[in-house]
């Protein structure tokens, strides 16, 4: 089947915009007659930095964000992609420059952008299964008897009422975390004293934090 814009036959490349060829390989095809040379090559990893560098630099005006905007309305994602997003961020480690990085981004946008029903709808939708952190609804389970006030303050006293976290040291707002994540488990190895700062850090990349604080408590016990 002949491709409506650069007029190929047999051309399965899905038209770009309003140019005159869909794709560089129709370009050379129709214009040169010959392959061409940028086929099945992939960009040198400095050829990438300069592209990304090049990217930060972009600023975009008003009229640009909003017809990027209403070009998206109405886009819906397919629930395998869905899948797909959240099983590629099961694990990730964003690192405390990317998290600066991003509240720079977030700084300044103004609450009253969203409605309230915008609001719950994306609250709804990071809910449960939908949320890339679910494990099975564990935090739905249920303590045993034996984790209480006085076996908690027993573990609080063994780490000295400090959060355990290097260079964290704190002494206010302590909790015990299970290190495996398994509510069942009431072994002593299996608790450590952090603060809530550092213990909501925890939610995220667990297997990071799993050893992590393994090789601070065998130092001590």
């Amino acid at each position: 089947m002949e491709n409506r814009i650069c007029k190929r036959e047999n051309c399965n490349n899905p038209v770009i915009g309003k140019k005159k060829y869909c794709s560089k390989e129709c370009y050379w095809s129709d214009k040169k007659g010959k392959e061409s040379p940028f086929k099945g090559k992939k960009h040198t990893e400095e050829a990438l930095n300069k592209i990304r560098e090049a990217r930060a630099k972009q600023i975009f005006s008003e009229e640009s964000k909003i017809k990027k905007r209403n070009s998206m309305k109405g886009h819906k994602v397919s629930i395998e992609t869905k899948e797909k997003i959240r099983k590629g961020n099961i694990g990730k480690f964003v690192s405390i420059e990317t998290k600066k990085k991003q509240a720079k981004v977030k700084k300044g946008k103004k609450r009253e952008l969203f409605t309230k029903e915008h609001r719950q709808k994306i609250g709804k939708a990071n809910t449960g299964e939908n949320n890339g952190n679910w494990n099975n609804g564990s935090s739905f389970e249920i303590y045993p008897q034996e984790f209480n006030k006085e076996f908690k303050q027993f573990i609080k006293n063994r780490d000295f009422n400090v959060c355990q976290t290097p260079n964290c040291m704190n002494t206010e707002n302590l909790c015990i975390h299970h290190i495996d994540y398994n509510k069942k488990n009431n072994s002593l190895e299996n608790f450590i004293t952090l603060c809530n700062s550092c213990h909501s850090k925890t939610n995220f990349n667990r297997n990071y934090w799993k050893k992590f604080y393994n090789e601070i408590l065998n130092i001590y016990l």
